[in-house]
């Protein structure tokens, strides 16, 4: 989920792998959730968490990047490499969660 405070526009790039524009934040998903008559009972934020999930995802793309390569395309690999980073910073920066 996108943060309240993150700029607009700020995490297209993270976006992008997902062929997506934007995300809503854990107030809309809230507040959607309720008009549907949804009671909220406990929520966790583990956004912390989320970062050593994208280095060790990018760790293990880099590891096995030859037989990746073999299972799709040079390009293929590139673009995951480089997707994660957006996702990294966002979550780092606190604008994501």
């Amino acid at each position: 989920m996108q943060r309240e405070a993150c700029p607009p526009g700020l995490l297209r790039p993270a976006f992008y792998r997902l062929g997506i524009r934007d995300m809503s934040s854990y107030s809309f998903y809230s507040q959607t959730a309720k008009e549907l008559g949804f009671e909220e009972l406990h929520f966790i934020d583990l956004s912390k968490n989320t970062p050593t999930h994208y280095r060790r995802f990018r760790e293990e793309v880099q590891k096995r990047h030859d037989d990746l390569v073999q299972m799709t395309s040079p390009e293929f690999v590139d673009k995951t490499l480089k997707s994660i980073e957006p996702w990294m910073e966002g979550y780092e920066k606190g604008y994501m969660q």
